[in-house]
């Protein structure tokens, strides 16, 4: 996953491919706005995507939440999940963000 938001990163961050972008940001909109939940509106959206294009791949902090940020747990009919350790997360989010400054 963390690969591909890089590649999405590398590729909409082109100078050329902006003028593209920014004329395709309503059918991408609507196209991608039943999968996610957000309250920033497509002006938003496209300010931000503005922002990004002056953040390079060398800028971009990546975390995983392995086994450091999880457990393992037993469902009732016997399925084995991850739950989550948020005092775990907290640190990780710490480490990671100390790491950029």
């Amino acid at each position: 996953q963390q690969q591909i938001v890089l590649a999405v990163h590398d590729r909409v961050t082109r100078p050329e491919r902006l003028p593209d972008l920014i004329a395709d940001a309503p059918d991408l909109w609507s196209t991608i706005a039943d999968g996610i939940e957000t309250d920033l509106s497509l002006s938003d959206a496209i300010d931000m995507a503005l922002l990004v294009t002056n953040v390079t791949a060398d800028d971009i902090r990546t975390a995983s939440l392995g086994e450091c940020c999880t457990v393992q747990q037993a469902t009732s009919t016997g399925g084995r999940v991850l739950l989550p350790q948020p005092s775990e997360i907290t640190a990780l989010m710490d480490d990671l963000l100390e790491e950029s400054r």
